[in-house]
């Protein structure tokens, strides 16, 4: 992986600040977690919060999906139903 996970983690928030469909992208973080040591470092991007619909929540799901770029995504987003 010569991509740094900080820059794919900053690719994540653009794509989720620049769709459309995602109405409110303030209550959306993404986070770079490591655990390990040398070569047993293992690098996870945690992407946490909540939308408010469902079809908010697909287009999150694409965006991080198409964004990964190999690296472990832990997704913990809800749907927030009022």
């Amino acid at each position: 992986m010569s991509t740094k996970p900080e820059i794919v983690a900053n690719s994540i928030t653009s794509g989720i600040n620049g769709s459309h469909l995602i109405h409110d992208a303030s209550h959306i973080g993404v986070d770079v977690k490591t655990t390990g040591m040398m070569f047993w470092k293992k690098t996870e991007i945690h992407v946490s919060g909540r939308v408010d619909t469902d079809r908010e929540k697909d287009e999150l799901d694409k965006v991080v999906a198409s964004n990964a770029n190999g690296f472990t995504v832990i997704n913990n987003v809800r749907v927030d139903r009022r």
